[in-house]
């Protein structure tokens, strides 16, 4: 399973083996067994920490789940999940989120991860603001 997005893609193994290589570095070759994921930035690939198949799975299902996720990468899948800009003050990027979204609206889902901050948000022409109270 491969999710790609401009600045990084996602290998999923879920049965088999599957051998990937930097494009920028043809001696960096990894090989990936079932069950495993590695993620691809610019120039490195690395091991992705182990997950849960169904977490990693779960953009097919429209799903979202986080796990103890810093709120940056939070606010990044969320972005590339409803294509929309997600801006969030400085002093909330130290938060983490553990959360799940099943087939929720953006509205809703903004309102969760606002909450879960103790923030407020605003909806702006390119997208939402996140502020601490």
């Amino acid at each position: 399973n491969v999710c790609s997005w401009e600045d990084e893609t996602i290998i999923f193994v879920k049965t088999g083996k599957v051998s990937i290589r930097s494009r920028f570095n043809n001696e960096e070759e990894m090989t990936l067994l079932e069950g495993q994921s590695a993620i691809c930035k610019k120039h490195a690939v690395s091991l992705n920490p182990a997950t849960a198949p169904e977490d990693v799975l779960a953009w097919r299902e429209r799903r979202l789940v986080f796990r103890n996720a810093p709120l940056d990468e939070v606010l990044s899948e969320i972005e590339r999940f409803f294509n929309v800009r997600i801006e969030a003050h400085s002093s909330l990027l130290h938060h983490t989120i553990t959360a799940r979204f099943e087939k929720e609206p953006l509205p809703k889902v903004i309102d969760i991860v606002a909450t879960t901050l103790n923030a407020t948000y605003e909806k702006q022409d390119s997208g939402y603001r996140l502020t601490a109270k």
